[in-house]
């Protein structure tokens, strides 16, 4: 028996066999089967712990107005931690308050945006955004750090930082 190649798709392995038949009528590959892996559930909050959440954000943090902003948009939105970094300055109408969302598989679709969000987006453009970026970016959610787009990873750092800050369960 030779291992012809193992072909890989999605979360499955496919072994390919050369069996010689003389030894072997059955392939033994044909029996195994890969574990699925279980998918993670994403964590929902209630009112009241939105409210311990975005509490727990104080204004005396350097980041107060960016990361309000942020987590307030995905608290009302429900909107992924990939799709909000990836939204761009010419994704929102302010006017109509609604935002275009790019998520999964390239689909895109609008959200709207409460009064309160809109008028925590535009404190967060007027007091903290425009100080730190050039004219010429697009990208809304951006680090003081190194004055690029956050990443998906900064923003999870954050919210478990705001997390355990408000005493909930990160699980």
């Amino acid at each position: 028996m030779n291992v012809k190649s193992i072909e890989k798709k999605g979360n499955e392995a496919t072994i390919v066999v050369e069996i010689d038949k003389e030894l072997m009528e059955v392939n033994p590959a044909e029996r195994i089967k890969v574990a699925k892996q279980e998918k993670k559930q994403p964590i929902f909050l209630a009112g009241n712990e939105q409210d311990a959440f975005l509490g727990a954000i104080a204004p005396s943090d350097p980041n107060y107005d960016r990361d309000y902003a942020l987590f307030l948009l995905m608290l009302t939105t429900g909107i992924r931690i990939s799709e909000a970094v990836g939204i761009n300055m010419r994704d929102i109408n302010m006017d109509e308050r609604t935002i275009q969302i790019r998520g999964k598989g390239r689909k895109e679709r609008m959200a709207h945006l409460s009064v309160p969000c809109r008028n925590a987006i535009r404190q967060y453009i007027q007091n903290y955004r425009e100080l730190i970026l050039p004219l010429d970016t697009d990208a809304l959610w951006v680090s003081k750090r190194n004055k690029e787009r956050l990443t998906t990873r900064a923003v999870e750092k954050t919210m478990k930082k705001y997390i355990k800050k408000a005493g909930l369960n990160p699980d």
